[in-house]
């Protein structure tokens, strides 16, 4: 579900699908697979806010057709009274549990969010420590050997091995 992403922005439809596009073929898994992460769980967050938004929208409307009933059988009752008469409903409980998870879904999914970025950052510290360290021994990882495979001409073998130095 939240692998291939569709966005509709001005009309035009987008289509992204993270596992594929946001992939990087590194040192290690972990760096392969963050930015897919990352984008699964900001899909994953942004349906969990779209769901919460419709929530408060079911309630508000519930919440003003009850009232508009429990106005029409009694229009003298007190506005604390409508209320209270409102939130004594066995359905209200019902309406408020489900906002509850909403924003709760919409919490956890902003934290996993969150720390598939922080996660990001430290992989990226991880890579920087791990150039350095090889820069100074002058080994090279497979993927700069990858690099130079991939070359289509000269010039671009040319900044490849200007950019070793």
């Amino acid at each position: 579900m939240f692998l291939d992403i569709d966005i509709t922005v001005n009309g035009e439809n987008i289509n992204v699908n993270i596992e594929e596009d946001l992939k990087i073929i590194d040192i290690s898994r972990d760096m392969d697979m963050v930015s897919s992460q990352i984008a699964f769980w900001g899909s994953v967050w942004a349906a969990a806010e779209e769901e919460e938004l419709k929530a408060k929208a079911y309630y508000r409307n519930w919440k003003a057709k009850v009232g508009e009933k429990l106005v029409n059988s009694d229009n003298k009752l007190a506005e604390w009274k409508i209320r209270q008469k409102l939130e004594a409903l066995d359905e209200f409980k019902v309406v408020k549990e489900g906002l509850a998870l909403a924003s709760r879904n919409v919490l956890l999914a902003k934290t996993v969010f969150e720390s598939f970025k922080a996660k990001a950052s430290m992989l990226q510290s991880k890579g920087a420590m791990m150039r350095s360290e090889l820069d100074s021994t002058s080994m090279k990882t497979k993927s700069s050997d990858k690099e130079i495979e991939r070359a289509k001409n000269k010039e671009t073998l040319k900044r490849v091995l200007k950019r070793r130095k």
